[in-house]
């Protein structure tokens, strides 16, 4: 027993691992992996408003002052200005994060997405994820426990805009778009209402030439997880 109860547990980690940690996007066109403030890496990011913003072992933290409904101070926002020119051909936009405080109305930031012709203003709050603002949002999920790996991605026909949680394969939910008439990638508290909340990000990444999906669990996982069934019905024998 002790034997299945060590190959099942090695499985179940190499199996957890495989969602833990994102594999880079396929054809992947850049990466802001949390190490130096946006503005000053590689291509750049433009800054707008105000707001205090540090980076330290691999994590940017984004806070603004002030709280929504008061007199709100600006807001922060970093616009990507390099390298953010999809194609047609859909994207992907993957980022790790952990929200760390809300404000009085749950919001502690955001990200935007713009094609050219399509727009998805994302809000982020400490319990639930939404789309162009709304309510206490369109996604329950707590997004304060511990980082998490959120994959949006668009196949540029429909419209539509996908979210994946912690490399689940099934979208977790669906949104529509709104016009735009520019193209954008940016991501901290993007909005005035989103003032005094903090974000923690540990890194940012995209592909305009398609909409992947998260991996399948890697044949090796799947492997250790078939022999640590085999070893139980061997056992039960």
């Amino acid at each position: 027993m002790k034997g299945f109860m060590f190959t099942l547990g090695a499985a179940a980690i190499v199996f957890g691992a495989s969602y833990a940690q994102s594999a880079l996007l396929p054809n992947m066109d850049y990466e802001y992996d949390g190490n130096a403030v946006p503005e000053s890496s590689t291509p750049s990011w433009n800054r707008y408003y105000d707001g205090d913003y540090s980076a330290s072992g691999g994590i940017l933290t984004v806070t603004t002052p002030g709280t929504h409904g008061g007199n709100d101070p600006g807001y922060l926002e970093f616009q990507q200005t390099g390298s953010w020119s999809p194609s047609g051909a859909g994207l992907t936009v993957e980022v790790k994060l952990k929200t760390i405080s809300s404000n009085v109305n749950g919001w502690a930031g955001g990200m935007t997405i713009a094609t050219g012709s399509k727009y998805w203003p994302i809000y982020i709050g400490s319990n639930w994820i939404t789309v162009a603002g709304g309510g206490t949002g369109d996604l329950s999920f707590n997004s304060g426990d511990a980082f998490h790996v959120l994959r949006f991605t668009s196949d540029e026909s429909s419209g539509n805009l996908k979210l994946y949680v912690d490399g689940n394969t099934t979208p977790a939910h669906t949104w529509g778009s709104t016009s735009s008439g520019s193209s954008v990638l940016a991501f901290g508290v993007t909005n005035g209402s989103q003032t005094g909340g903090q974000i923690e990000w540990d890194y940012i990444q995209w592909a305009y030439d398609g909409a992947y999906t998260p991996p399948v669990p890697e044949p090796a996982s799947l492997s250790l997880l078939a022999l640590g069934a085999l070893g139980l019905r061997r056992r039960r024998a």
